[in-house]
């Protein structure tokens, strides 16, 4: 499960429906940890015509309505900023000072589905903060509890992997959201596509065909996955293209319901905090995601590790270059070989 002390949620107060508030609640029942709310930076801080509130008071309002159907209310719930709306920076800065691990988030509720980097003030708390990240779409995930129905689908989680450690980092916080939520997994490679022409019919054939990159690929795909029944399903998809596209395309098509991801863990790259491939991926795809933070804090036991092989294409043989990852996730890391 997700360890989590203290989550933040920034709320609308002008909006009609908090599904970012609604997911914050469900993380902190489970997580046992203090809920801080805060108001959305940029949202308007008068009260609108006829109502005479102040805007903590209407932050309240909207806290206590989402907690009433809470079936076990948080530990604790903190509203801050009482008097006027806060800037983006004014919110980074109280996620600083209050040691706050978690944020949870929603594009504009009144746009429709829209993707994460299409709106402020949600890209700046993407690509600013240094704490893993989930942002809402207008449902929330709710986690699973025993005896509850599971004739509908099983919800899906799709997880993209290059096999550095950044995607590693992200495939564990994966398998913690799959056992929150009864979810499987759909863990995605893309592999760039050959450079070969067909002189002949049997070379047409021999394309039809697994390649051997492919066959390694997914070898090491299935050494991510622990040796232990306890963990989720997990599908293994190999794709070939232009990474950005095919996830955008996967996501759409399997119709998934969460996109976990990591960011390259740094904000001192101006340019593409994220990383390139990350980025693509949150401006198109409409999709809610959870973001971890490859050098910062984590939800889950890092201690875990995949299988010996993992990364160097099978255990006990020597590193295979030629089956190495573009490293579409971290442009700039470093791959290490056991």
């Amino acid at each position: 499960m997700l360890h989590a002390n203290s989550i933040l949620c920034p709320v609308h107060p002008g909006a009609d429906t908090h599904p970012a508030l609604q997911q914050a609640l469900s993380f902190a029942e489970t997580c046992r940890a203090a809920l801080h709310v805060v108001p959305l930076p940029g949202a308007p801080a008068a009260p609108p015509e006829g109502c005479a509130a102040s805007l903590h008071n209407r932050i309240l309002d909207i806290v206590a309505s989402a907690t009433s159907a809470s079936p076990v209310p948080p530990q604790s719930v903190i509203i801050a900023f009482d008097e006027e709306g806060p800037s983006v920076a004014d919110v980074l800065q109280y996620v600083s000072d209050e040691g706050i691990d978690f944020v949870i988030l929603d594009t504009p509720t009144d746009r429709g589905p829209i993707p994460p980097l299409a709106s402020e003030p949600t890209r700046k708390f993407i690509t600013d903060l240094n704490v893993p990240v989930f942002v809402t779409s207008h449902w929330v995930m709710t986690c699973d509890t025993p005896g509850a129905d599971h004739s509908t689908p099983r919800r899906r989680i799709l997880v993209p992997t290059d096999f550095s450690e950044n995607s590693v980092s992200a495939l564990r916080h994966a398998f913690a959201l799959a056992a929150e939520f009864d979810a499987e997994i759909d863990l995605l490679h893309v592999m760039d596509r050959p450079q070969y022409v067909a002189l002949n019919d049997t070379d047409m054939l021999s394309l039809s065909d697994a390649t051997l990159p492919e066959r390694k690929a997914r070898r090491r795909a299935e050494n991510l996955i622990p040796d232990s029944p306890l963990h989720p399903t997990v599908n293994i998809h190999i794709r070939h293209g232009d990474a950005a596209d095919q996830i955008g395309q996967f996501a759409t098509k399997m119709d998934s319901d969460l996109l976990v991801m990591s960011t390259h863990g740094t904000i001192s790259r101006k340019q593409h905090p994220l990383g390139h491939v990350v980025e693509r991926v949150l401006r198109r795809v409409a999709r809610p995601v959870f973001l971890a933070r490859a050098f910062g804090i984590s939800l889950v036991d890092e201690s875990w590790t995949p299988h010996e092989g993992a990364n160097d294409g099978a255990s006990g043989s020597a590193p295979d270059l030629s089956a190495q990852p573009s490293g579409w996730l971290d442009t700039e890391r470093k791959t290490s070989h056991r």
